[in-house]
């Protein structure tokens, strides 16, 4: 295994710029395709994971119509490769805005921040959405980088502006020696303030 190099929140922002929005736009419209698909099918049709599974295939299908050939499928997940980055759309837990999974060696991989010796060590980052318990509305995007199972930066991408406002840093060695969540920005009101 190989360390993967961790993505900077500001080349992310610089870099992927135009993308931002699109990101923001494709899970939107994803997630009203889904609840349109939903109204049509008596829920003896759907199983529980049904939502979750639409979801993600209309985003997968969104993603290809725009990016094509970049959209790409391996161990039975789609990432988007682009610029030298791999990003991967998933649902993430609400509070602690970390993806979603099911505990599997690729999985754990993924959230190490690893890559085989047969795979590029591009840096991952998780382009994420929350949704309410009902699974009725979308409650936030979000860009997230990830590195040994914890959260090195988040975007919020909800306004779709391309100067995404940074929801939280958190700084592996803080002044007192231990690790901290504490924002480096916070957003009140539509408002960045800085701490």
């Amino acid at each position: 295994m190989i360390k993967r190099e961790n993505p900077s929140q500001m080349d992310f922002k610089q870099v992927f710029s135009s993308d931002i929005k699109l990101f923001g736009e494709i899970i939107t419209e994803s997630f009203e395709m889904t609840k349109s698909e939903k109204q049509k099918r008596p829920p003896h049709f759907r199983n529980r994971n049904w939502h979750a599974n639409t979801f993600n295939s209309n985003i997968q299908g969104k993603l290809i119509d725009q990016y094509g050939g970049l959209v790409k499928l391996q161990g039975g997940r789609f990432f988007l490769k682009l610029n030298g980055s791999i990003f991967y759309f998933k649902k993430l837990d609400s509070k602690t805005k970390m993806p979603s999974h099911i505990k599997t060696r690729n999985a754990n991989k993924l959230m190490n921040n690893y890559a085989t010796l047969f795979e590029e060590a591009n840096p991952i980052i998780w382009i994420g959405y929350c949704v309410d318990s009902s699974c009725s509305n979308l409650t936030g995007i979000y860009a997230v980088s990830i590195d040994e199972n914890a959260i090195n930066w988040i975007t919020d991408l909800s306004d779709f502006d391309s100067n995404a406002s940074i929801v939280y840093t958190i700084s592996k060695n803080d002044p007192d020696g231990g690790p901290t969540n504490k924002p480096l920005v916070s957003i009140k009101s539509g408002i960045a303030k800085a701490e």
